[in-house]
């Protein structure tokens, strides 16, 4: 109801990659964007603007889900274009 009446603001996707140095407002963004993409066995990430181990672990999830962790050599520790787009997108 909240959405349908513009009740709530619209968050925009940052437009630089988000790395645990990023706005807490970026950080939120992709915290709010996986919850709503990760598997359903995957826990729920507490919104916080943190970008601690559960987040990256959950970035790590969100990549293998997409079919991405195959062929990549990464932490977790950057979300950059590709998976921002992923993620606005709701790619699951």
């Amino acid at each position: 109801i909240a959405e349908y009446f513009k009740l709530i603001k619209p968050s925009k996707m940052p437009t630089k990659a988000i790395t645990p140095d990023s706005s807490k407002e970026d950080i939120k963004w992709a915290q709010e964007k996986l919850n709503k993409t990760l598997p359903d066995w995957m826990p729920k990430l507490k919104v916080d603007g943190d970008y601690g181990p559960k987040t990256r672990i959950a970035v790590l999830v969100y990549w293998d889900s997409l079919g991405w962790g195959k062929h990549m050599n990464d932490d977790g520790k950057k979300i950059g274009t590709s998976t921002r787009q992923a993620l606005a997108e709701g790619k699951k």
